[in-house]
């Protein structure tokens, strides 16, 4: 296991004083499937879904409808 990643996981449960186990925090950090960048991506989805289910009012067309403004040059979704 990436050592950085053990290390997060150590200073997020004790920051947030979380009951949950460090080695889950850092599995779920290592898991290859998650993707962690400085833009969304894939929100979209769950914004979809969130209107669907009747969470959320209007149905975004864009991920710049929900995030900040300087978020917007970059390529997200």
């Amino acid at each position: 296991m990436d050592e950085n990643k053990k290390e997060a996981a150590e200073i997020y449960v004790k920051v947030e004083q979380s009951k949950l186990d460090p080695a889950f925090i850092a599995e779920v950090l290592s898991d290859p499937e998650v993707t962690y960048t400085l833009v969304p991506l894939g929100t979209i989805k769950f914004a979809d879904f969130m209107n669907r289910i009747g969470a959320i009012k209007n149905k975004p067309t864009s991920w710049k409808e929900f995030t900040f403004e300087e978020l917007h040059s970059a390529s997200g979704s």
